[in-house]
């Protein structure tokens, strides 16, 4: 409940969009609803959300000129071009347009009316929220280098609606408006001064919040750095996580099996064609197996389509890099769109892996990382899985320093597993996917 409630109130705009687009598509669509099912009239608005939430219709701006009009012309064309073909197709491929006196014309209009209306109000919308928006301001007690990373991460988060001060001698915090002060970011209380913690007695019956900079990190940032974490208790939590959720578990146990097995149906045409030009490009084999760690370490084959060339590995197990020239022809189409990785959902319906959960990586590379990173290990406390929290929010990790960030995203996920923020995953990765993004890494370690 915890996530659900961060994650509502973080993303309430993109919610209050959803909304307006379902009323407005109800609404509009009346005029030729009475020519659909309610299965095709389900399946019409869930197709209108998704392809809309993929184009990235549904993110807010922060400011607004023509280069702002420009892109929401680009979405609108993109997103009704998509929905057009994708309805198109379905109705032609099920002879829809044959069984009925269908009226093409009607039908296309009102789809055109409905894209334009939308679109036109998000902007109304957006324009209303910039102008009426607040910067929240927090104040950093602490270290000077924390205080630096969290303005680091504000930046590549793009929390523009968010101002952290440094408190030192020279700030009054006395002064700072009360409108936009929220609270207090805390440092460890061994390096906090006495001087300060006599100060802030005069906010005691105010509503302005004390909260530390681990839960800081988790409620704005949705991770959890490890070298934040100091408290025994905490990693104790992780640990004993996933006998707290059983219900939810056994609930994510079914719901994978279940959208396996879909996935597989559904993909099964992509994947034959995959075979086919793998095949064809090379003469290889088809498919290849990697030893990786599952849940508490333990060992299996994870099966994959081959991207690499034969003789890949010859050397030795080798991270993929930026311009990796071991990638075939056809294995970078398969790596850009994550293809490569469908046969997995076979070991996802066997039990080996979970749909969605930390990505299970070599047992040569987690020896050399577990030595080096602390907590790395408490990846395997759950069931590694096909996509994860750390794949949705960072690239492709090539390096110890992007291992590092995937675990803080890793031990967020764990701490805070639910099946509501699996579904977040799950909407956000089929959003990468098909946006072609996360599959290349991020930089090369150069140690």
């Amino acid at each position: 409940m915890k996530v659900l409630f961060v994650f509502v109130k973080r993303n309430q705009h993109k919610f209050i969009f959803f909304i307006f687009d379902f009323l407005i598509f109800l609404i509009l669509f009346f005029n030729i609803s009475q020519f659909f099912s309610l299965y095709n009239k389900i399946l019409l608005i869930s197709l209108f959300i998704l392809i809309n939430y993929i184009i990235g219709k549904y993110k807010t701006i922060n400011s607004f000129g023509i280069n702002i009009l420009f892109k929401y012309l680009t979405k609108f064309t993109l997103s009704i071009i998509a929905y057009t073909f994708a309805t198109t197709f379905y109705f032609y491929f099920f002879n829809y347009f044959q069984l009925v006196k269908f009226p093409f014309f009607s039908y296309y209009v009102n789809i055109l009316y409905i894209f334009l209306t939308t679109y036109f109000f998000q902007l109304i919308l957006n324009v209303l929220i910039i102008k009426n928006k607040t910067i929240s301001v927090w104040v950093y007690v602490g270290r000077k280098k924390i205080y630096q990373l969290i303005n680091k991460q504000i930046n590549i988060f793009r929390l523009n609606n968010t101002k952290i001060l440094f408190y030192d001698e020279e700030i009054d915090i006395y002064r700072i408006n009360t409108n936009n002060f929220k609270g207090f970011i805390l440092d460890d209380k061994d390096k906090i001064k006495k001087e300060f913690l006599k100060k802030i007695t005069k906010f005691d019956n105010e509503e302005i919040s004390f909260i530390n900079q681990l839960d800081w990190f988790e409620r704005y940032f949705y991770k959890i750095p490890i070298f934040l974490i100091s408290n025994i208790n905490f990693e104790k939590r992780l640990i004993k996580q996933k006998y707290l959720l059983l219900i939810e578990t056994n609930l994510k146990r079914l719901g994978d099996i279940f959208l396996s097995i879909v996935l597989l149906i559904i993909t099964l045409p992509i994947l034959l064609i995959a075979i086919t030009a793998i095949k064809c490009e090379d003469g290889g084999p088809i498919f290849y197996k990697q030893v990786r760690n599952g849940i508490n370490k333990k060992l299996f084959h994870i099966i994959k389509l081959r991207t690499m060339n034969v003789s890949a590995e010859k050397d030795g197990a080798k991270w993929y890099v930026l311009g990796d020239t071991r990638v075939t022809k056809v294995g970078k189409i398969l790596r850009l769109f994550r293809i490569d990785e469908l046969p997995q959902l076979l070991q996802v319906i066997t039990g080996d892996m979970s749909l969605i959960g930390p990505r299970p990586e070599r047992p040569e590379f987690d020896d050399k990382l577990s030595e080096k990173i602390p907590f790395y290990d408490y990846r395997y406390t759950i069931k590694p899985g096909l996509s994860g929290w750390a794949q949705v929010n960072y690239p492709y990790g090539s390096s110890k320093k992007d291992s590092i960030e995937k675990l803080n995203y890793d031990i967020y996920y764990i701490k805070n597993f639910s099946i509501f923020l699996d579904f977040i995953i799950l909407l956000k990765t089929i959003k990468l996917v098909l946006n072609a993004k996360g599959s290349k890494p991020k930089l090369k370690d150069k140690k």
